[in-house]
């Protein structure tokens, strides 16, 4: 009887260690168990060609693969990926301000604050990405954004989906 809960127990001890260590190992970015970002930016910007960088403020970057200096999101891990993001305009602002989702290099939706409207906009798509996939944020059509530490532009995405 000793003998049966001796092996028990070791067998109990090897999959307690397994479990707890795993983490640790090496393993392919197919095994992370999530890949999302969260990040703000809080300093204003104007319409270019380029992403919008210099996100400042990164809540979350599950598997590392949001580059918060060029803004991009490089996909790891093929699948199905929820994208949000969120900006304020100034209450009453005489301009329109549109930004764009951009998936290698192809704007996949526009949002738009236009002058007048609302105080906060956003905009959300699911997109199927492949490794090496590229998505960010761009302003178009000389576009401005006044960003600030209370109304930032927030970006956010995740793996809803692994294929």
């Amino acid at each position: 009887m000793a003998r049966v809960n001796q092996h028990c127990i070791s067998g109990v001890m090897f999959l307690a260690t397994i479990y707890l260590f795993a983490p640790f190992a090496e393993c392919s970015f197919q095994n992370l168990r999530t890949v999302g970002f969260t990040a703000r930016r809080t300093n204003s910007l104007t319409a270019g060609d380029e992403a919008i960088g210099n996100f400042n403020d990164i809540l979350t970057n599950h598997g590392d693969s949001f580059d918060p200096f060029s803004g991009t999101f490089n996909c790891i891990v093929p699948g199905s990926y929820l994208f949000w993001l969120d900006f304020h305009a100034p209450l009453n602002a005489m301009v329109e301000t549109k930004m764009e989702l951009v998936q290698n290099g192809e704007p996949v939706l526009t949002v738009r604050h236009d002058a007048g409207d609302a105080e906060s906009v956003t905009g959300s798509a699911i997109l199927d990405l492949k490794y090496d996939d590229k998505v960010y944020l761009r302003l178009a059509d000389a576009s401005r954004l006044d960003s600030g530490i209370t109304k930032p532009l927030t970006f956010t995405g995740f793996i809803i989906n692994r294929y």
